[in-house]
């Protein structure tokens, strides 16, 4: 992600954290609910935001890796979803250098609101 992209989601961090926290996992997921695994995975979210759906998966028993480059956004999400199974790291896509560092796999990749920026 470009740093005027962090510095805007950061500038923007109260107003997109109301956003991504005003609906539900299961409303903005619905169609995806089939294919999510069942039994407890490991879980890296790219571009985390503000935690909602790391926070989701975590409460079904799944270990998450939460990637959010934007620091305030980050911090912020933190400290509302505080769940032991969720590791926020500072990372960012394309190259994910601190995740690929890690020498970790993963059962399932999520990247919802990555799909219309890179598309």
């Amino acid at each position: 992600m470009d740093q005027s992209s962090i510095d805007t989601y950061n500038r923007e961090s109260d107003k997109l954290i109301e956003q991504f926290e005003s609906k539900a996992f299961e409303q903005v997921h619905e169609h995806a609910l089939p294919y999510l695994p069942e039994q407890p995975s490991t879980v890296l979210e790219v571009d985390a935001g503000s935690g909602r759906d790391s926070a989701w998966f975590a409460s079904k028993g799944h270990q998450v890796i939460a990637v959010e480059p934007a620091s305030v956004l980050r911090i912020k999400a933190q400290e509302i979803h505080t769940s032991p199974s969720i590791r926020w790291i500072d990372d960012s896509l394309p190259s994910l250098d601190y995740v690929v560092s890690l020498y970790m796999t993963f059962d399932l990749m999520v990247l919802p609101r990555l799909l219309g920026r890179y598309a």
